[in-house]
């Protein structure tokens, strides 16, 4: 970093390294920029620069998603000094010698703080603590971002889901106080014969595991079990905002995993929508009961493919750790 540099009007530039020129990717300056945003100097400045010049827009794009990505804190239940949302700076510029290259330089930011906007709603939510976010008020949330963004909404409350004779979504859900609900989320921006593709999230909005318990440790990182249905809500307003030539519909449903005299217990046999039966075993293998119920929902729409998306078992650390997510399917493409 130089300060006060000689022949800029600006206070400090930041040089960063970017690596081999054969190895720079779109994800290069996406990386550069996240770290750089986690700098105090810049994060406290009021504008900030990024000389672009020679560069192609879709760096650019990769520069505005990391910098908006690395430099979010979820500050909505801090108190004191963290209250607020703690962004200083009101404005990012590009900087380039090419006029030509203004517009779709302009298209490439706005895409890529769309997508980093995206993201930042499935962190915002997945963070959200449970009392914050239960069913009822998940729901509401949804609602009103769908309505604010052109996306089609729908919330089916427990009597409606009762009446899609969902028993697993009702099993998983009746140890609970707080109600299920189901959404669906539309976007209708292809043709009107194009087949739509479906996504589903698992939205369990608090998993103590029910009757078969989990450990303390680390429970309370359960709030974040909805995550599966943050990402599919956060998608679905994602398309519209970029208004993509397709056809999508989104499936969230809602539930707690509580244990209580009213709980689906070990052993328990319930009818799922489809009329499977299923007898449970272990309470804490809710998601998967959630997901039945979803996916045969997902039928009615006659779908090109259908992708659902759930923090479904920890054993995937066990094979993964961090280093990825594990992808299952009946298509290799």
């Amino acid at each position: 970093m130089l300060v006060n540099p000689e022949g800029f009007k600006a206070r400090r530039v930041v040089l960063l390294g970017l690596g081999e020129a054969a190895k720079i990717d779109v994800d290069t300056f996406r990386r550069a920029a996240g770290r750089s945003s986690t700098l105090g100097s810049v994060g406290n400045a009021a504008t900030v620069a990024f000389a672009v010049a020679g560069r192609e827009p879709l760096a650019c794009q990769g520069i505005i998603e990391g910098f908006l990505l690395g430099g979010w804190k979820h500050r909505e239940f801090k108190s004191g000094e963290d209250t607020g949302n703690g962004v200083k700076t009101k404005q990012v510029v590009f900087v380039t010698d090419d006029k030509k290259q203004l517009k779709p330089l302009q298209k490439a930011v706005e895409r890529g703080q769309i997508i980093a906007e995206g993201q930042l709603l499935v962190r915002q939510l997945g963070d959200t603590p449970a009392n914050h976010l239960t069913p009822m008020l998940y729901a509401k949330r949804a609602q009103t971002l769908a309505r604010d963004n052109g996306v089609d909404v729908t919330v089916l409350d427990e009597a409606a889901i009762k009446r899609e004779k969902m028993g697993a979504l009702l099993a998983v859900a009746q140890g609970s106080e707080q109600p299920p609900r189901f959404i669906v989320l539309k976007h209708s921006g292809g043709r009107p014969s194009q087949k739509p593709i479906v996504l589903i999230g698992k939205g369990v909005t608090f998993d103590t595991g029910g009757i078969s318990l989990k450990q303390a440790q680390d429970m309370h990182e359960m709030k974040g079990d909805m995550t599966g249905s943050a990402i599919v809500l956060a998608t679905m307003i994602t398309a519209a905002r970029l208004d993509l030539p397709l056809n999508l519909v989104g499936l969230m449903p809602l539930a707690e995993n509580m244990p209580s005299g009213k709980a689906t217990r070990p052993g328990d046999i319930v009818t799922s929508r489809k009329g499977k039966t299923i007898e449970i075993i272990n309470t804490d293998a809710e998601g998967r009961l959630l997901l039945a119920d979803a996916l045969d929902y997902a039928n009615t729409f006659k779908p090109e493919a259908v992708i659902d998306i759930a923090t479904l078992t920890g054993a995937t650390l066990y094979i993964l750790g961090y280093a990825g997510a594990p992808i299952l399917g009946n298509n290799d493409t």
